[in-house]
């Protein structure tokens, strides 16, 4: 038996006013508002409460509560990023038809495909992939890390060194 069924020994009466204060909203549950929604005295649901453990109850029955909201949550944002994802695939290609139709320099055709512009269908591959790459979970740019230039100590160098390496990087510009 799950903590916010009824209880052995609890009456109807006093169930009936348990399930009113536990599906009552966590930040606006009091036992004032179950008393008046119930028609009984406050002693009596104050009697209930201690009895039947309802703290304890109802703290069970918002954890579970949660994890079925959470649970539902997850699943809900699965879908979106199926639909997401499926999104973004349909959009890159439908860029990557208009793309290889303009460099192929297609002539007439009946497909819309037809009327984006390069510009247009660059975005669209653009935003495609952007859309898929974040339905996946992964960051919206491909970004790339580069190591910092390392710091040369030219002062090991002598000075007729030195001069080779400008003579070298000049012929290296040229």
């Amino acid at each position: 038996m799950k903590a916010y069924e009824q209880q052995p020994k609890e009456t109807t009466k006093a169930f009936a006013a348990f399930r009113k204060f536990r599906d009552q909203h966590p930040d606006d549950r009091t036992l004032l508002q179950t008393a008046r929604a119930c028609k009984v005295k406050h002693q009596s649901l104050n009697a209930w409460v201690k009895a039947h453990n309802w703290d304890k109850r109802v703290r069970v029955w918002d954890a579970e509560s949660d994890k079925r909201r959470q649970a539902k949550r997850r699943k809900e944002i699965d879908a979106m990023n199926a639909r997401q994802a499926k999104f973004g695939r349909m959009a890159q290609e439908r860029a990557q038809l208009a793309m290889g139709r303009r460099l192929k320099v297609a002539k007439a055709s009946e497909s819309d495909i037809d009327a984006l512009g390069e510009l247009e269908a660059a975005n669209l591959a653009e935003k495609g992939g952007k859309i898929e790459r974040l339905a996946v979970g992964e960051p919206g740019e491909i970004t790339e890390e580069r190591a910092p230039e390392p710091t040369i100590d030219y002062s090991k160098l002598t000075a007729s060194e030195r001069l080779e390496l400008v003579r070298l990087h000049k012929k290296l510009k040229t």
